[in-house]
């Protein structure tokens, strides 16, 4: 009687398991044909912007055409429906988490896409590691703006990657996200380690990885030597570093300017460097990377050591008790203080990449250092805590909408609007952020278009604040 008993338990266990199974396959099989027909509508709203577009119906920063408008809300709502449905699942196959991980990348919410890609991968073979998804992991991390979590998981991809000898490995996670996240977490032991590795990989791309952080490195140990050395072999060498040698010359600047205070000198080598490489004619077969960084430094160039032209502020959001003019005044009244100017807009993702830094600096120095942000009014921006793109703004509006967005962001300076792109035009602003820095008297001493690296910024203030007057 046991014997029967427990032979028909194990026969209903069986039923039960192979039946969950199958369900769990029925919901692979309808997630596949849901997110079929979700691709289609996104397809069907890529069409109706692109007719458009052509037939000159879509402003930027206006409200996109009802029509338009109503085959995107369409998309989202199937993809929304998808996630309802399927997202809590913890029975899917390895195809449909990572079918969701695109989905919430959609959607931008990252960190439920690295969950979702995680779940994909526990259901691979643990002895064969599955590259592209510890990719497609890499990036949502690092989109989801949490720096430890997108290390660790880079840090497991390239590990993966030389298990299988680097075969598909992702040029861009090792020479250029995972260095950048490392140097976001001040984790320069860790840096200093992965720069060896560069060093010794042999790869063009990870040869030049490893000269580039391995200024940063040096910069961020106080190694002006050594920094120094790093700028050297990147400029002697053209043909090793093709991308870098605009630069390298920009590097060059920062540490002249960062010798300032030590080499009365030392400005006026940083400048002439810039003269001189912009002067030689453009090799034939430089890089588009390259090319735009020497349209970066011809607009810095007029400007260097040379009086700060005046900007224009129209409405200041985050004064707090400091006073400062509005109109064309504005820099007259902080002569006498080293003043950092950032020309930013909020939908600007290198401009908000920034901003912790530049938080830093004045946090490091707030009774000798000014940092002031320069926007001008325009009819779109950006909610930081939704992450999402914001409209169109009235004009009337836009004043809230920068008071917002340096709450939401935590900055410690002040933000000056202007209602026209005056001062964007004074400074020949090509591309932001761009950073300018102006010593005690009014001279520019240091200027720079782009994120840049990390370290060269601080360098160059910290020289310009300590050199005498």
């Amino acid at each position: 009687m046991l014997q029967d008993t427990m032979a028909r338990l194990l026969l209903a266990i069986g039923w039960l398991l192979l039946a969950g199974s199958a369900t769990a396959q029925s919901a692979d099989a309808d997630l596949r044909a849901r997110y079929e027909a979700y691709q289609a509508g996104w397809r069907a709203y890529v069409d109706a912007l692109g007719a458009a577009r052509e037939a000159g119906r879509v402003t930027k920063g206006r409200e996109l055409p009802a029509d338009v408008l109503a085959e995107l809300r369409a998309a989202e709502s199937l993809r929304d429906a998808i996630l309802a449905e399927f997202g809590a699942r913890d029975d899917l196959s390895a195809d449909s988490y990572r079918t969701l991980a695109r989905l919430r990348e959609q959607a931008r919410d990252y960190a439920a896409a690295v969950g979702d890609y995680q779940r994909a991968l526990t259901r691979g073979d643990a002895d064969a590691p599955d590259l592209p998804t510890l990719h497609a992991l890499c990036i949502a991390a690092m989109n989801s703006k949490d720096d430890e979590l997108a290390a660790g998981w880079m840090q497991r991809t390239i590990a993966a990657e030389d298990a299988v000898g680097g075969r598909g490995r992702n040029g861009a996670v090792r020479t250029s996200f995972y260095p950048r996240a490392l140097i976001s977490l001040g984790d320069w032991e860790r840096l200093a380690g992965h720069v060896d590795r560069l060093a010794a990989d042999g790869a063009p791309d990870c040869r030049a990885a490893a000269a580039t952080f391995g200024v940063v490195l040096a910069v961020h140990r106080g190694d002006a030597d050594g920094a120094q050395r790093g700028i050297d072999a990147i400029r002697g060498d053209p043909t090793a570093f093709p991308d870098h040698q605009a630069w390298a010359v920009l590097a060059q600047l920062a540490l002249c300017v960062g010798r300032g205070a030590l080499d009365e000198g030392a400005f006026d080598e940083g400048v002439r460097c810039v003269r001189d490489f912009l002067a030689k004619p453009v090799p034939d077969g430089t890089s588009a990377s390259d090319r735009n960084q020497r349209r970066y430094l011809s607009a810095v160039e007029p400007f260097l050591g040379r009086p700060a032209p005046g900007v224009r502020v129209d409405d200041w959001v985050g004064l707090d008790s400091l006073e400062l003019a509005t109109g064309d005044g504005v820099l007259t009244g902080l002569r006498g203080r080293v003043v950092l100017l950032d020309f930013w807009q909020p939908w600007c993702e290198p401009c908000r990449r920034a901003m912790p830094a530049l938080c830093a600096l004045q946090r490091r120095y707030p009774d000798e250092l000014q940092v002031l942000g320069l926007c001008r009014v325009e009819d779109y921006g950006y909610d930081v805590s939704e992450r999402r793109a914001v409209r169109p703004i009235a004009p009337a509006d836009y004043v809230a909408h920068v008071a917002d967005f340096r709450a939401d962001m935590e900055l410690v300076y002040p933000l000056g609007i202007a209602a026209s792109p005056v001062n964007s035009e004074t400074y020949r602003v090509g591309g932001i952020p761009t950073i300018v820095v102006i010593d005690r008297a009014g001279m520019v001493r240091y200027m720079s278009c782009g994120a840049g690296e990390p370290g060269l910024l601080e360098l160059a203030v910290e020289g310009v604040l300590r050199a005498r007057d």
